[in-house]
């Protein structure tokens, strides 16, 4: 199981098909820079070490708050801890216990869309080149299962959706049907163009975004991942001067 690309690149590997071989991938939009996730996750832990610190100042323990942060695991959809759910998915960092060895406490939980990481992914300015133009889209990797999550359902089909999770899955081969078949699951049949409709990136590669080049400069120049989508995201000065005309001209009309 891998992304499309992943699976292309095992078939091309291979250079035939085996009966034991049931290749599986999911809808993509992007694979996020390595680099930028290593950065992200030593500005976390930073950030919670330098918190620990100041509280240590004020606190009398029995051990150090000062101990560097020991991440044991990571959840990017994160649907029960927090009151998170389905459309509303959270992002969620376990690191192990100060206080107890062998458990773990959760370092850092924020809702998808005011994670730094994920506002970057989810805005395809951290994706690695090639995911612009990506050749395995709309089933060209091969695979026998596609899966995804079916977003759009409750416009569709508002019956079937319970906001924990609805999943999709594209059957290629006959060897990926008799699979499905054998698994035990509430499901129905549906058109591919209800399941593509708000699903695009099963067939096309998402465009390059116009602050990309913006955000690796600042990432380069050593700026957090927070500063660096802040620069990207803020809008030319040509925009910001078209919205201020507009709105003073909304003013003048009003009087």
């Amino acid at each position: 199981m891998g992304t499309s690309c992943q699976i292309a690149g095992l078939h091309k590997f291979l250079r035939k098909d085996y009966d034991n071989l049931l290749t599986v991938d999911f809808i993509c939009h992007g694979v996020p820079s390595p680099g930028v996730w290593r950065k992200y996750l030593e500005e976390i832990i930073s950030d919670k070490s330098s918190r620990s610190e100041v509280a240590g100042k004020n606190t009398v323990l029995p051990f150090s708050l000062k101990s560097v942060p020991v991440i044991t695991g990571i959840n990017f959809r994160e649907k029960q801890l927090g009151g998170y759910r389905w459309k509303k998915f959270g992002f969620v960092v376990h690191e192990k216990s100060p206080f107890k060895g062998d458990q773990n406490s959760v370092l850092l939980s924020t809702v998808f869309n005011e994670n730094d990481f994920m506002r970057g992914f989810l805005s395809n300015l951290i994706l690695r080149p090639s995911c612009y133009s990506c050749p395995a889209k709309d089933g060209k990797s091969g695979s026998d299962l596609t899966i995804a999550d079916f977003w759009g359902i409750e416009n569709l089909y508002p019956e079937f959706d319970d906001d924990k999770g609805v999943g999709v899955v594209f059957v290629h081969t006959e060897k990926g049907k008799n699979l499905f078949s054998s698994i035990e699951a509430e499901y129905m049949e549906v058109q591919y163009d209800e399941v593509v409709r708000a699903n695009s990136s099963y067939y096309k590669s998402v465009s390059v975004p116009v602050g990309r080049i913006k955000f690796w400069k600042n990432f380069y120049k050593g700026k957090t991942i927070s500063e660096s989508l802040k620069k990207a995201m803020l809008p030319s000065f040509s925009i910001r001067m078209k919205i201020k005309i507009k709105s003073i001209l909304k003013n003048f009309i009003k009087r």
